[in-house]
């Protein structure tokens, strides 16, 4: 699935949004609808490796034991946290380690 996001980010679909929360246009292709649908399936069994953590989403990857942030926590909490939709996890990290 990293893969496949990284190859689609590029692409007109996506228009510089996550696509844990890309909507399906009316105008799309059957194959993408379908590739969105079935993403809502996969998306809960996707785990991702941290590493410096410039390429998770603090938000809406599946890196956290309670899973995608977003899905977990009140929106008040995104908003109190003062960071945007688009912040990775190396937004939080503190230090080297």
């Amino acid at each position: 699935m990293v893969q496949i996001t990284s190859g689609l980010l590029g692409s007109n679909h996506l228009k510089g949004s996550n696509l844990s929360e890309a909507k399906a246009p009316h105008t799309c292709s059957w194959d993408w609808r379908k590739l969105l649908h079935l993403r809502l399936i996969a998306h809960p069994l996707i785990k991702h490796f941290i590493g410096n953590g410039s390429s998770t989403s603090l938000w809406f990857d599946n890196w956290h034991l309670d899973g995608p942030l977003l899905s977990k926590w009140s929106p008040r909490v995104f908003y109190y946290s003062g960071l945007s939709l688009n912040a990775t996890v190396n937004a939080i990290v503190l230090g080297d380690s």
